[in-house]
């Protein structure tokens, strides 16, 4: 058995919206996966000169603030268990009180069922959008939320 090691790809990027971000992460992942089977034998034995014992690619949700330094002064912290802001999946706040509340407790309850049904964070966020974007462009009238949303507290 060899010396276990790491080897890292840092990719900064931008992305306009959260389904942006999850198209881009399907195409890491592959493009990864990719990379795993050309760069070893395909037998990938421990008994090889280079075998990969484990892969991960994907897109951070944590918001970068600055563009990432030396490689080599990155920092792993080990296996710890999930924080515990919930996936981090962002809520947007609406300027009307009134309608806010009802709505942004429809949006958490929103998040929590697609958890559940074990959805993707990136999923999540895009149809977390999606109902923010229906009420911001008035094709949900808040009266009828509002009305909707007491149906399904009683």
């Amino acid at each position: 058995m060899g010396k276990a090691m790491r080897a890292v790809i840092v990719i900064d990027f931008e992305a306009q919206s959260f389904s942006d971000a999850a198209e881009f992460e399907v195409a890491l992942k592959q493009r990864a996966q990719e990379l795993c089977e050309t760069i070893v034998d395909p037998s990938n034995t421990i008994r090889d000169d280079l075998c990969i014992l484990n892969h991960q690619a994907g897109v951070l949700l944590a918001e970068r603030r600055g563009f990432s330094g030396d490689i080599n002064d990155i920092v792993f912290r080990g296996t710890r268990g999930p924080n515990h802001a919930r996936g981090r999946v962002h809520i947007p706040k609406l300027t009307d009180e009134e309608v806010s509340k009802d709505f942004e407790r429809h949006l958490i309850n929103c998040r929590e069922r697609l958890r559940r049904e074990g959805r993707p964070t990136f999923e999540i966020q895009v149809e977390i959008d999606q109902e923010y974007a229906a009420l911001s462009a008035g094709s949900i009238d808040p009266k009828v939320f509002r009305q909707y949303n007491k149906q399904l507290t009683e």
